[in-house]
């Protein structure tokens, strides 16, 4: 493992971490355009998977079983966190400002806050589509 201020080889600019209740750790990674999934009890890196431009926050949904990346260019990428290893089931740019992201675990709608007029707040709220997982 790394301490907190040194760069992963696979991770330029650690910026947003999730951490599963399994013992793995998601990083966003705003160099390089990538996600780094980290086992925690064996302190290794699993896999590097490609997001959109300048990834910013992550969400877990824990029924869905799914990792959502909020991106500054506003690009959000869906996984499914099913296995150790995350598998992409959607990309796509939602909004501009799209770089902010929650999820409520009981009904699993996804929360984008979108920057607009500072006077007028906007929130988009998204619910997943069932998708073979």
């Amino acid at each position: 493992m790394h301490d907190a201020g040194e760069t992963h080889e696979n991770c330029w600019g650690a910026h947003g971490v999730y951490v599963q209740a399994a013992q793995l750790a998601f990083v966003a990674c705003e160099g390089n355009a990538t996600v780094v999934t980290v086992d925690l009890a064996e302190q290794h890196q699993l896999a590097t998977d490609s997001v959109g431009a300048n990834p910013d926050v992550l969400a877990y949904d824990p029924i869905g079983e799914r990792l959502y990346v909020a991106t500054e260019s506003g690009v959000v990428t869906v996984f499914s966190t099913r296995s150790k290893r995350l598998r992409k089931l959607g990309q796509g740019r939602l909004a501009a400002t799209a770089h902010s992201v929650a999820v409520d675990p009981t009904t699993q709608l996804v929360y984008f806050p979108l920057e607009r007029d500072p006077k007028k707040p906007r929130i988009r709220v998204m619910r997943p589509i069932d998708t073979q997982r």
